[in-house]
């Protein structure tokens, strides 16, 4: 392996020494800075409680990754979490999700104070409810029982798979502390936070003070009264639970693991897709004077309404990728668009005015054609090259693209016929061992 990633408390100092002295690279996931001297090259803590001041004590030139803009969000979350999120003036879907194991049991008391709320409702008010309930909850029976004999609309579900769309049927939430907090919040769920471990307890107070979610603190603690207050608040609450979605999204962008992975491969930038967000700055590039005087079409600058009108058609266009390039700050860094006809596609960049001459465009080529084997099975690519466009024709020769004279019009062609599958890249490795 290359790699090694400990996440765990047990992972002592001792232990990260050890695998670090092996010549691999090592990430450390940590939340608690209590196991230092920390060892290795990355150092991932992904909380909103997380401080470089946890860390005194990192041996070597080992990089922290600290805060929520490195949250680890799973795929599936990421192709809903940018939709627009639908706040309802009317909550009444309540999902209730503590953990795999619920290990003090606090579900029952969620569902007694559910029973609270629905007392005096009619039954067009009534909450609909869906409680997940893990593999590993061994009060699975003793719950199962409860929900039976409520009166509630509760759907119990213990085997829950696409949890992104439960997410997204939600008006409101009641989940644990763990990492659940930031698929939440990328979702835009407002919830309320049930502390069932030590270790979520700064993540719980963290996303109180941050308006994101309500604390409800530790879950042995808690009375059904004090759920229910509390849950009745919120739901009543639409520019209350407007606030905590838009908070929340601001937290957590869904981008924490390409950052992560951009730092273990020693890259100097990584690659998302393009957002309906990124039309106005792809406008300023377009017409950008030396971008004009490189252009197939015209020099001409391209209006607003004619660059929006094309710019949504290539976003429906199943037959097109779009991806900007993101630098180690957080700063668009330029775009590269493939365009498939058949079993070819036709590949096109730009890199902002900034950004220029300082190798980006190579750097771009090469990860953006490796993106795009990964995600097709397109492996011939075009590039169209006016012929005094030299810096461009050498960015792409140096990644294996070949001049194969012009077209009618004069403009150069650069092919490359690839049977390569995308995967690291051999510029995306960390170059220290």
């Amino acid at each position: 392996a290359a790699w090694v990633v400990l996440d765990g408390y047990c992972f002592h100092s001792e232990y990260q020494a050890t695998v670090a002295s092996r010549g691999v690279w090592l990430l450390v996931v940590d939340d608690c800075g209590d196991l230092g001297p920390y060892h290795g090259d990355l150092l991932l803590n992904h909380n909103l409680h997380a401080r470089e001041d946890l860390y005194p004590q990192c041996e070597g030139d080992m990089r922290l990754l600290l805060g929520t803009r490195f949250a680890l969000i799973r795929e599936d979350f990421l192709r809903k979490g940018f939709s627009p999120r639908r706040v309802r003036s009317m909550a009444k879907r309540l999902l209730v999700t503590l953990g795999g194991s619920d290990p003090t049991n606090v579900t029952p008391k969620v569902v007694e104070a559910l029973l609270l709320i629905n007392s005096d409702a009619l039954n067009d008010d009534a909450l609909q409810v869906e409680i997940l309930a893990g593999e590993n909850n061994r009060h699975f029976a003793e719950l199962q029982t409860a929900v039976k004999s409520s009166t509630l609309h509760v759907r119990l579900n213990s085997n829950a798979h696409d949890m992104a769309r439960l997410y997204d049927w939600a008006d409101v939430a009641i989940g644990a502390g763990g990492i659940s907090c930031w698929e939440r919040a990328l979702m835009g769920v407002p919830s309320l936070v049930i502390v069932l471990a030590d270790n979520q307890i700064p993540t719980a107070r963290a996303l109180a003070a941050a308006g994101v979610a309500v604390n409800l603190g530790r879950g042995e603690d808690l009375r059904a009264e004090q759920i229910a207050a509390e849950l009745r608040a919120l739901l009543d609450d639409t520019t209350r639970r407007e606030e905590m979605a838009r908070r929340g999204r601001e937290l957590v962008d869904g981008e924490g693991a390409a950052r992560v992975v951009m730092h273990m491969r020693g890259g100097r930038m990584r690659l998302r897709d393009v957002r309906p967000d990124d039309c106005r700055l792809l406008w300023q590039w377009v017409n950008d004077p030396a971008v004009r005087e490189m252009s197939m079409s015209s020099d001409e600058p391209i209006s607003w309404e004619a660059h929006a009108a094309w710019f949504d058609e290539k976003l429906a266009d199943a037959n097109c990728k779009m991806f900007m390039a993101i630098g180690v700050d957080d700063v668009p860094l330029g775009q590269i668009r493939f365009d498939t006809v058949d079993d070819k596609a036709t590949i096109s960049i730009s890199i902002d005015g900034e950004h220029r001459g300082l190798g980006h465009g190579s750097l771009l080529i090469e990860t953006g054609v490796a993106k795009f084997f990964a995600q097709t099975d397109v492996r011939k690519l075009v590039a169209r090259i006016k012929p005094h466009n030299k810096a461009s024709q050498a960015a792409f020769e140096k990644n294996g693209f070949r001049d194969c004279g012009s077209d009618e019009k004069g403009t150069g062609l650069f092919y490359r016929n690839d049977t390569g599958s995308g995967g690291w890249g051999k510029a995306q490795r960390c170059p220290r061992r």
